[in-house]
Protein backbone atom coordinates (compact mmCIF):
# COMPACT_ATOMS: atom_id res chain seq x y z
CA UNK A 1 0.00 0.00 0.00
CA UNK A 2 1.53 3.29 -0.64
CA UNK A 3 2.24 5.95 1.87
CA UNK A 4 0.23 8.95 1.96
CA UNK A 5 1.82 12.00 2.50
CA UNK A 6 -0.05 15.65 3.30
CA UNK A 7 1.52 17.23 0.04
CA UNK A 8 4.54 16.55 -2.66
CA UNK A 9 7.03 18.29 -0.58
CA UNK A 10 6.59 16.62 2.50
CA UNK A 11 7.33 13.35 1.00
CA UNK A 12 10.42 15.19 -0.83
CA UNK A 13 9.38 15.78 -4.07
CA UNK A 14 10.34 18.71 -5.81
CA UNK A 15 8.59 19.79 -8.97
CA UNK A 16 9.80 23.02 -9.32
CA UNK A 17 11.46 22.71 -11.90
CA UNK A 18 9.91 20.20 -13.65
CA UNK A 19 7.74 22.06 -15.98
CA UNK A 20 4.22 22.71 -16.06
CA UNK A 21 2.74 19.08 -17.44
CA UNK A 22 0.73 16.93 -15.45
CA UNK A 23 2.48 14.07 -15.58
CA UNK A 24 6.53 14.61 -15.30
CA UNK A 25 9.61 12.34 -14.88
CA UNK A 26 11.95 13.35 -12.18
CA UNK A 27 14.93 12.25 -10.12
CA UNK A 28 13.94 10.76 -6.99
CA UNK A 29 14.89 11.65 -3.94
CA UNK A 30 14.56 8.28 -1.96
CA UNK A 31 17.58 6.34 -4.55
CA UNK A 32 19.19 9.12 -6.50
CA UNK A 33 21.62 9.61 -4.02
CA UNK A 34 22.61 6.14 -4.02
CA UNK A 35 23.17 5.52 -8.06
CA UNK A 36 25.89 5.81 -10.19
CA UNK A 37 24.13 8.04 -12.56
CA UNK A 38 22.23 9.90 -10.22
CA UNK A 39 20.32 11.84 -12.10
CA UNK A 40 18.87 9.87 -13.98
CA UNK A 41 14.68 10.16 -13.74
CA UNK A 42 13.17 7.54 -12.83
CA UNK A 43 10.17 8.73 -10.40
CA UNK A 44 6.83 9.65 -12.30
CA UNK A 45 4.92 12.02 -11.28
CA UNK A 46 1.30 12.56 -11.50
CA UNK A 47 -0.06 16.04 -10.18
CA UNK A 48 -3.43 16.06 -10.78
CA UNK A 49 -3.72 12.13 -8.98
CA UNK A 50 -1.46 13.29 -6.39
CA UNK A 51 0.16 9.94 -7.22
CA UNK A 52 4.17 9.34 -7.89
CA UNK A 53 6.03 5.74 -8.47
CA UNK A 54 9.68 4.87 -8.74
CA UNK A 55 10.86 2.63 -11.64
CA UNK A 56 13.99 2.04 -10.11
CA UNK A 57 13.27 2.18 -6.55
CA UNK A 58 10.28 0.63 -6.49
CA UNK A 59 9.13 3.53 -4.10
CA UNK A 60 5.80 4.96 -4.36
CA UNK A 61 3.25 6.71 -2.64
CA UNK A 62 0.23 9.49 -2.52
CA UNK A 63 -0.64 13.48 -1.25
CA UNK A 64 -4.14 13.37 0.67
CA UNK A 65 -6.57 14.74 -1.84
CA UNK A 66 -8.61 16.83 0.91
CA UNK A 67 -5.06 18.29 1.76
CA UNK A 68 -3.37 18.93 -1.54
CA UNK A 69 -3.57 22.59 -1.59
CA UNK A 70 -3.46 23.11 1.65
CA UNK A 71 0.01 23.88 4.08
CA UNK A 72 1.98 20.96 4.27
CA UNK A 73 1.89 19.57 7.64
CA UNK A 74 5.45 18.13 9.21
CA UNK A 75 6.33 15.61 10.95
CA UNK A 76 8.16 17.10 14.39
CA UNK A 77 10.92 14.15 15.42
CA UNK A 78 12.22 13.62 18.68
CA UNK A 79 15.18 12.05 20.72
CA UNK A 80 14.65 9.56 22.61
CA UNK A 81 17.51 7.38 23.26
CA UNK A 82 21.22 8.38 24.18
CA UNK A 83 22.52 9.87 21.13
CA UNK A 84 26.45 10.32 22.50
CA UNK A 85 29.37 9.43 19.19
CA UNK A 86 30.70 6.51 19.81
CA UNK A 87 34.26 6.50 19.86
CA UNK A 88 34.51 4.77 16.87
CA UNK A 89 32.69 7.11 14.72
CA UNK A 90 34.75 9.97 16.58
CA UNK A 91 38.22 8.35 15.60
CA UNK A 92 36.70 8.32 12.02
CA UNK A 93 35.42 12.23 11.85
CA UNK A 94 38.31 13.36 13.23
CA UNK A 95 41.02 10.96 12.75
CA UNK A 96 40.08 9.72 9.28
CA UNK A 97 38.57 13.24 7.87
CA UNK A 98 40.75 15.66 9.86
CA UNK A 99 37.41 17.46 11.40
CA UNK A 100 38.15 19.14 14.67
CA UNK A 101 36.49 17.50 17.69
CA UNK A 102 35.40 21.01 19.00
CA UNK A 103 32.46 21.61 16.04
CA UNK A 104 31.24 17.70 16.61
CA UNK A 105 28.42 19.46 19.34
CA UNK A 106 25.61 17.67 20.22
CA UNK A 107 22.73 20.06 18.99
CA UNK A 108 23.59 19.47 15.80
CA UNK A 109 25.41 15.81 15.16
CA UNK A 110 25.32 12.86 17.20
CA UNK A 111 24.50 8.57 16.58
CA UNK A 112 21.38 6.38 16.06
CA UNK A 113 22.11 2.96 17.90
CA UNK A 114 19.00 1.22 16.35
CA UNK A 115 20.17 2.27 12.41
CA UNK A 116 23.86 2.36 13.54
CA UNK A 117 23.91 5.67 11.73
CA UNK A 118 25.80 8.71 11.96
CA UNK A 119 22.47 11.33 12.49
CA UNK A 120 22.46 15.04 11.76
CA UNK A 121 19.78 16.95 13.72
CA UNK A 122 18.01 19.79 11.75
CA UNK A 123 17.17 22.80 14.19
CA UNK A 124 15.05 25.93 13.35
CA UNK A 125 14.93 28.05 16.18
CA UNK A 126 16.54 25.09 18.55
CA UNK A 127 13.86 23.32 17.72
CA UNK A 128 14.04 20.26 15.56
CA UNK A 129 12.01 18.88 12.44
CA UNK A 130 14.48 16.79 11.12
CA UNK A 131 16.70 14.06 11.24
CA UNK A 132 19.13 12.59 8.49
CA UNK A 133 21.41 9.81 9.58
CA UNK A 134 24.69 8.44 7.44
CA UNK A 135 26.57 5.63 7.33
CA UNK A 136 30.50 4.96 6.21
CA UNK A 137 29.66 3.19 2.98
CA UNK A 138 27.65 6.83 2.52
CA UNK A 139 23.98 4.79 3.01
CA UNK A 140 21.35 7.68 3.95
CA UNK A 141 17.76 7.86 5.26
CA UNK A 142 15.76 10.31 7.36
CA UNK A 143 12.79 10.65 8.61
CA UNK A 144 9.44 10.44 6.77
CA UNK A 145 7.02 13.66 6.29
CA UNK A 146 9.88 16.01 7.55
CA UNK A 147 10.42 20.13 6.36
CA UNK A 148 13.52 20.22 4.63
CA UNK A 149 15.93 23.22 5.97
CA UNK A 150 19.73 23.67 5.60
CA UNK A 151 21.17 22.04 8.36
CA UNK A 152 22.70 24.40 11.17
CA UNK A 153 21.00 27.55 9.70
CA UNK A 154 20.40 28.96 13.60
CA UNK A 155 23.61 30.25 13.18
CA UNK A 156 23.20 32.31 10.27
CA UNK A 157 22.91 35.75 11.23
CA UNK A 158 22.55 39.14 9.21
CA UNK A 159 25.82 40.48 7.36
CA UNK A 160 27.58 37.13 7.93
CA UNK A 161 29.25 35.55 5.06
CA UNK A 162 27.88 31.97 4.69
CA UNK A 163 29.13 29.12 3.31
CA UNK A 164 26.69 26.08 1.80
CA UNK A 165 27.75 22.52 0.93
CA UNK A 166 26.49 19.59 -0.30
CA UNK A 167 26.66 17.05 2.39
CA UNK A 168 27.04 17.35 5.74
CA UNK A 169 30.51 16.06 6.18
CA UNK A 170 31.74 18.90 4.02
CA UNK A 171 30.41 21.25 6.11
CA UNK A 172 31.40 20.05 8.94
CA UNK A 173 35.45 20.02 7.52
CA UNK A 174 35.04 23.55 6.39
CA UNK A 175 33.92 24.56 9.73
CA UNK A 176 37.20 23.30 10.76
CA UNK A 177 39.35 24.86 8.36
CA UNK A 178 37.47 28.37 8.09
CA UNK A 179 35.79 29.28 11.40
CA UNK A 180 35.27 33.10 10.78
CA UNK A 181 32.62 32.11 8.45
CA UNK A 182 28.78 30.19 8.90
CA UNK A 183 28.97 26.78 7.16
CA UNK A 184 25.65 24.82 6.36
CA UNK A 185 24.80 21.73 4.57
CA UNK A 186 21.68 21.07 1.97
CA UNK A 187 19.62 18.52 3.52
CA UNK A 188 19.26 16.11 0.31
CA UNK A 189 23.04 16.30 -1.42
CA UNK A 190 22.22 17.48 -5.10
CA UNK A 191 18.75 16.13 -5.38
CA UNK A 192 16.35 18.52 -4.28
CA UNK A 193 16.03 22.34 -3.69
CA UNK A 194 12.99 22.64 -1.90
CA UNK A 195 14.18 23.48 1.30
CA UNK A 196 15.12 27.26 -0.28
CA UNK A 197 11.59 27.97 0.48
CA UNK A 198 11.59 26.28 3.86
CA UNK A 199 14.98 28.72 4.65
CA UNK A 200 14.07 31.74 2.44
CA UNK A 201 14.27 34.01 5.36
CA UNK A 202 17.14 33.28 6.78
CA UNK A 203 19.10 33.19 3.45
CA UNK A 204 18.00 36.89 3.32
CA UNK A 205 20.47 37.67 6.27
CA UNK A 206 24.20 36.98 5.07
CA UNK A 207 26.17 39.60 3.25
CA UNK A 208 27.74 36.79 0.94
CA UNK A 209 27.08 33.11 0.25
CA UNK A 210 29.67 30.90 -1.39
CA UNK A 211 28.24 27.49 -2.63
CA UNK A 212 30.84 24.58 -2.34
CA UNK A 213 29.39 21.95 -4.24
CA UNK A 214 31.27 18.82 -5.03
CA UNK A 215 33.43 19.10 -9.01
CA UNK A 216 31.52 16.31 -10.48
CA UNK A 217 28.57 16.87 -12.63
CA UNK A 218 26.08 16.38 -9.81
CA UNK A 219 27.59 19.22 -7.94
CA UNK A 220 28.39 21.28 -10.17
CA UNK A 221 24.73 21.16 -11.05
CA UNK A 222 23.79 21.94 -7.72
CA UNK A 223 26.09 25.00 -7.73
CA UNK A 224 24.58 26.38 -10.83
CA UNK A 225 20.74 25.94 -9.79
CA UNK A 226 21.21 27.32 -6.42
CA UNK A 227 23.19 30.07 -7.86
CA UNK A 228 20.20 30.69 -10.48
CA UNK A 229 17.45 30.23 -7.41
CA UNK A 230 19.72 32.43 -4.72
CA UNK A 231 20.26 35.21 -6.95
CA UNK A 232 23.91 35.28 -8.53
CA UNK A 233 24.54 38.86 -7.27
CA UNK A 234 24.97 37.71 -4.02
CA UNK A 235 26.49 34.43 -4.72
CA UNK A 236 30.49 33.53 -4.80
CA UNK A 237 30.88 29.80 -6.33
Amino acid sequence: MSKLYDSFEAAGIDLSGAGDNDTVTIECPECSGTRKKKHTRSLRVTRSAGLWTCYHCQWSGAVRQDQSNKTPSYNKPTITFESELPQAVTDYLVGERGIDPAVLTPDIIGFSPTRKKIMFIYRRDGEIVNLRYRDRAKNYSQEENCEHILWDQDKITKGCELAIYEGEPDKLTGQTCDPGRVHCSVPNGSNSFQFLTNSEKVLELPAKIILAGDMDAPGRKMVEELARRIGKIAVTK
